[in-house]
């Protein structure tokens, strides 16, 4: 199984809370290996994988941010305080 979608990536900033675009094109994936699922955003010019989560059940959040416009998603594992964000450039509509 493999699902894409269009995302750029963010870059969030810890000290305040903030994120901004990182400024390259990029894809997310998500895919079924060894029957783990996995998350993985690829730069699309270099076609290079940058981040690969592998998810368990129950172990990670995918939700959208609600205090910011716009298609900003927030990927956190439930066992880390590290935050990756991600812009979908596909419109929900």
């Amino acid at each position: 199984m493999k699902f894409e979608l269009k995302a750029g990536k963010m870059i969030y900033d810890k000290e305040t809370g903030k994120v901004k675009p990182d400024g390259r094109k990029g894809k997310l994936q998500i895919l079924s290996e060894e029957g783990a699922k996995v998350l993985r955003w690829v730069d699309i010019q270099t076609n290079t994988p940058e981040e690969t989560f592998y998810i368990f059940p129950a172990s990670a959040i995918f939700e959208k941010v609600k205090q910011i416009k716009g298609r900003i998603y927030l990927f956190k594992v439930k066992s880390s305080d590290e935050r990756y964000f991600f812009w979908l450039q596909v419109s929900e509509n």
